[in-house]
């Protein structure tokens, strides 16, 4: 059984009221994504599909990108989360 996450990316777009990060925060959010789908080994995939859906972000718009994992990849992933 495989367990899916949709990680959702939002454009960088600081003026807007309504986007929550300053640009260090927002960095360094991409940068915990960027590290998590290198260890779920989901780089390649998350490019291609980037690339490849008909869905683009935009300003107020996120992306949400299915990413496919194990059982135990989704529970080490809520441990990290939870501290």
């Amino acid at each position: 059984m495989r367990a899916v996450l949709f990680p959702t990316f939002k454009t960088r777009y600081f003026e807007q009221q309504s986007f929550p990060l300053e640009e260090e925060d927002y960095l360094c959010h991409l940068e915990a994504i960027s590290q998590y789908l290198k260890k779920w080994n989901s780089v390649e995939y998350f490019i291609k599909y980037v690339r490849e859906t008909r869905e683009k972000p935009r300003v107020g718009k996120a992306l949400a990108v299915p990413i496919d994992v194990s059982p135990e990849m989704l529970r080490d992933f809520e441990k990290e989360v939870e501290d």
